[in-house]
């Protein structure tokens, strides 16, 4: 495993002056203008085909910009997501959970199933709802994590959350709203796997030492909203779980067994 991946890439998104690659100006498309879109009832797949339908898919996915969420397009039978990002979305021909086994492969060289048991095993848990994680940021799933049907967000990228009928919807920093069939109470569960995860893939891998009582807030360098503040709390540096190593011992032993 490749120590130190997760915490080398530079994001186009935080950074204006950065120039797009020629052969990403094809693909990758500035959000602002169809956020209008969005604003009422949150994401929906009739708008969604309006507005993809002048652009192609991508052929590959973007990994130097955060993600925000993964949304998954109706067509095709539902072979197809919608990949947000701050400023900028593309979609690809592929379902969402393929690309989160794409992105821990590429980013960590994990496979998924053996990063499942590793989390389970740690965490003591036979949960099936397992976040994706880089000590940049994670993405967690509302619903069942194969199903080609699952939205994934970024949870450290939530503003608020707000109940819409039967359903929750999710405002994200870029103003793009999500809808969720999925309460707030079991959201927030979710919300706090992510976060921690994530906080467990930094710690893991960055080599710079961090005072016990840094906020998560700050060490993650998440923005202070109303959904990160209530899902960490007053939780610190000393309060991620497990032992530093913990993870990567664990993934290692899973995989000499599998490979066995």
């Amino acid at each position: 495993m490749k120590k130190g991946v997760l915490l080398m890439y530079q994001t186009h998104d935080s950074d204006p002056e950065t120039p797009v690659q020629p052969y990403k100006k094809k693909y990758f498309h500035p959000l602002p203008s169809f956020l209008p879109y969005f604003e009422n009832d949150g994401f929906n797949q009739m708008n969604i085909h309006h507005l993809l339908k002048p652009y192609s898919p991508a052929p590959i996915l973007y990994r130097d910009c955060d993600i925000l969420g993964l949304i998954p397009i109706e067509a095709d039978n539902y072979c197809q997501t919608f990949i947000l990002y701050q400023n900028n979305f593309a979609y690809v021909d592929r379902p969402p959970y393929y690309i989160i086994s794409q992105l821990l492969k590429e980013e960590s060289e994990m496979d998924f199933e053996t990063y499942r048991k590793a989390f389970q095993h740690l965490s003591k848990s036979k949960t099936t709802v397992i976040p994706f994680a880089t000590g940049r940021y994670s993405l967690i799933p509302l619903g069942p994590v194969r199903s080609k049907m699952t939205i994934w967000i970024n949870p450290g990228q939530l503003v608020r959350m707000e109940p819409h009928k039967m359903n929750t919807l999710l405002y994200m920093t870029n103003h793009f709203t999500i809808k969720s069939d999925r309460l707030t109470r079991s959201l927030a569960t979710r919300l706090s796997r992510g976060v921690f995860f994530q906080a467990v893939f930094k710690r893991e891998f960055d080599a710079y030492s961090c005072s016990s009582y840094t906020h998560l807030l700050d060490y993650l360098d998440l923005p202070s909203t109303t959904v990160t503040r209530e899902i960490i709390g007053d939780n610190r540096f000393k309060d991620i779980p497990f032992n530093k190593g913990d993870f990567q011992k664990s993934y290692e032993k899973l995989s000499i067994k599998k490979d066995d």
